[in-house]
């Protein structure tokens, strides 16, 4: 294995495949608290999954290159971003890449130490339940992408169990590359819609595919479980606070994270460990399946026998501090934790014996002393728990076990009430950031100068609450890992660059200066690229917060979108000079097109500030359209059909093209158009491209489709038009 010197503040590189989920969140919060207790700086690359059919992905994928620089001590990498290859590939991709220790979590790799959960445990014991309790005989199964292992792990676990059971699913209960909530929607729909399937029980290959079926069903007025039970697998705090409850297979998300941040730590010191880590996985008994809420209450109980004395509250504060003892935020509480357990627990059994009234009381002043201490609010949930199940376990005279579960059903009321107004006030900041990122976006997209763009997102950073931003363009894009020119750097309300031009460095560096990562030993940093449709621009560094991934995503997008134009814009105003120098030596012809040069980077500027106002109107009005706004114009010269289309925002297609023709203006079909005569026209003064391959390239296939469009548009055919506006011969 490799070795490692030991020093005060260690560096990791995080290699993942996008950080939008409950699931990445959860293991990156195990990383992250591993982190924070050791003096372990993190910087997150988002680099999207490799193979992926999704073409922006490669994009992604070159930041790859990016993370062997000697400030990294090690690299962790999740299993995810294997999605689309097989595990031999992904093995062989880590060992060609990487020269730095690599721990991977979520994935077993031969030779590569590895975090992974022992699935058979989990299924083995959800579907004895499933089928001996709930007599489940019709399952319908959702299979993850073909080179996925771990989601085909499970997919064969549950074939096998089912046969043991004699119950052999039928394969057109069988749906294919079902992986995530918009898949698990078209799941849904390919079973009752195009296959007409008799099934009872959905078995998914996640959670997220799970809610998403769940969705659908219930959009349908199908009873979830009534009329159909529907399980996942990962137990996300998301399915365990949806209704109803799912049930699933817990596969210790938290603790992956944090054993393969630590496992790292101990190999960076030198210490061996070993390759194969493996964590049980535990079905999760909800609702979804059928079950009703359990209560843990014994089975022999006294009618008549109130209780006669407090019980114990160490075995609840115990519980509880197993709970949250690897919390970051429990080592610096400012409050006396275990006084308010005990305050809260004393009142709780004073109200079940009748000697006071407080318990409510006490609960109130309990959420807001931990809300306030920045603890997360599915903790305190989690508490209130604990302390319900310890208290219901403790009862045996029915009266009182009513009486108490109407107190534990006005205490989740009360936390609900309490932590409303502190949610609103997080929803309302938020919403507040994306309407300044989208004036920051308006602004950068009338800018006239890369400059003018940088001083824009200076104005606009703080009110962001980001504090660390350094913007990098490649100066190569055919050789990325090259060369990078520094166009912005901002740290602590500071303008790095104030007096300097921008700086070209090595990209494999990050930056000119690492010193200004500022690494001691509690930085979370994110590494986003830069890309515009299939072109590749740069990368991006920000501060990382777990919960504000919504607020990268969109500041990512806006730069991105931003400086592709401003940089085809200066392209074309230096291809403009290079013609002027060219017209004094060669032919008379080249001044005309050196002038429609010139309009066309005024056609183009007007074609972007429409542009920002159409985006602009979708945003305020509906995010959803937002998303069909910038997925056309980063995909125009594809299928843009409206099944497609709807899919992307899980909408029906007439209710979508209802509300873009209301917010933009225009028909889907009109507005689609739009946009590929806009680059086709574009495309139409380059000489050396036939009719033909521009018809391709704007996303007709067919050209005689497409010299109808142009006729229609323009009042004459291609050919026609590039002779009148640039005077050569078409090469048709």
């Amino acid at each position: 294995m490799h070795e490692s010197k030991k020093k005060e503040n260690k560096t990791f590189a995080i290699a993942i495949d996008a950080h939008n989920s409950f699931y990445h969140t959860e293991i990156l919060n195990g990383i992250s608290d591993y982190a924070a207790s050791n003096g372990i700086n993190l910087l997150i690359f988002v680099t999207g999954p490799i193979n992926s059919p999704n073409k922006y992905d490669y994009n992604r994928n070159i930041l790859f290159s990016l993370m062997n620089h000697t400030v990294f001590d090690g690299i962790i990498v999740f299993g995810s971003v294997s999605n689309f290859i097989y595990p031999a590939e992904f093995k062989d991709f880590l060992k060609r890449n990487f020269k730095l220790p690599v721990v991977c979590v979520g994935t077993e790799l031969e030779g590569i130490p590895s975090v992974i959960c022992d699935n058979e445990n989990g299924i083995s014991r959800l579907l004895v339940h499933l089928i001996k309790e709930h007599k489940f005989s019709k399952p319908a199964l959702f299979k993850g992408p073909e080179k996925a292992y771990n989601a085909n792990d499970r997919f064969y676990l549950c074939i096998q169990a089912l046969k043991e059971f004699k119950i052999n699913v039928n394969s057109q209960r069988i749906v294919n590359n079902v992986f995530g909530v918009t898949a698990g929607i078209e799941g849904v729909r390919t079973l009752m819609d195009k296959r007409k399937v008799d099934f009872d029980l959905i078995i998914a290959p996640n959670d997220d595919t799970a809610l998403g079926a769940i969705t659908e069903l219930s959009s349908r007025g199908i009873s979830v479980p009534g009329e159909i039970a529907v399980v996942g697998f990962d137990n996300i705090i998301l399915g365990k606070y949806s209704y109803p409850g799912l049930t699933t297979v817990d596969q210790n998300l938290y603790e992956q994270g944090r054993l393969g941040c630590e496992l790292l730590h101990r190999w960076t010191n030198g210490e061996k460990i070993p390759f194969k880590n493996s964590l049980q996985s535990t079905a999760i008994i909800r609702e979804s399946c059928g079950c009703p809420l359990k209560v843990t209450i014994p089975l022999s109980r006294k009618e008549t026998e109130h209780i006669s004395k407090t019980p114990s509250v160490e075995p609840v504060i115990a519980d509880i501090k197993a709970l949250i003892v690897n919390l970051n935020w429990f080592r610096s509480l400012h409050i006396n934790f275990e006084s308010l357990v005990r305050e809260i627990h004393k009142a709780l059994w004073d109200e079940i014996g009748e000697k006071e009234t407080g318990f409510l009381n006490k609960w109130e002043k309990f959420i807001a002393a931990m809300d306030n201490t920045g603890c997360k609010k599915e903790v305190i949930l989690e508490i209130l728990f604990i302390l319900r199940n310890y208290t219901m376990s403790q009862l045996e005279n029915a009266e009182d076990l009513y009486k108490t579960g109407n107190l534990f059903f006005a205490a989740l009321g009360i936390f609900e009430n309490v932590l409303w107004g502190s949610e609103i006030l997080k929803k309302t900041m938020q919403v507040g950031k994306a309407s300044d990122l989208r004036v920051m976006s308006d602004l950068m997209h009338t800018a006239k100068s890369i400059p003018e763009q940088m001083a824009t997102i200076l104005r606009f950073l703080p009110y962001m609450d980001i504090n660390k931003c350094f913007i990098n363009l490649f100066e190569n894009t055919e050789a990325p890992a090259e060369k990078a020119i520094l166009i912005f750097a901002y740290a602590n309300n500071k303008n790095l660059l104030q007096d300097t031009k921008p700086v070209s460095f090595p990209a494999t560096n990050l930056l000119p200066e690492t010193g200004w990562l500022d690494l001691n030993g509690k930085s979370i940093l994110i590494v986003e690229s830069l890309f515009y449709g299939s072109e590749t621009l740069g990368y991006i560094i920000l501060n990382h917060d777990l919960w504000e991934y919504n607020i990268y995503e969109l500041f990512r997008s806006a730069v991105s979108s931003a400086l592709k134009g401003t940089l085809l814009i200066e392209k074309i105003k230096s291809q403009a000079v290079t013609l002027e120098d060219l017209v004094a030596a060669r032919k008379s012809i080249l001044t005309k097109s050196n002038t429609q040069l010139q309009k066309e980077v005024k056609i183009l500027q007007d074609i972007l500030t429409e542009h920002v106002k159409t985006e602009k109107h979708g945003l305020y009005q509906d995010l959803r359209i937002t998303k069909v706004l910038r997925y056309i114009e980063e995909h125009y010269n594809q299928d843009l059909s409206l099944e497609k289309l709807s899919n992307l925002v899980a909408l029906e297609g007439t209710y979508l093209s209802r509300i873009f023709k209301k917010n933009v203006g225009k028909g889907l079909t009109e507005y689609i158009q739009s946009i590929r005569l806009q680059k086709a026209l574009l495309l139409l003064r380059n000489p050396e491209l036939k009719i033909r391959e521009i018809a391709s390239m704007v996303g007709y296939p067919d050209p005689n489709y497409f010299y109808k469009v142009i006729r229609k548009s323009l009042k004459c055919s291609p050919s026609e038009y590039r002779k009148k506006k640039y005077g050569f011969t078409d090469m048709e």
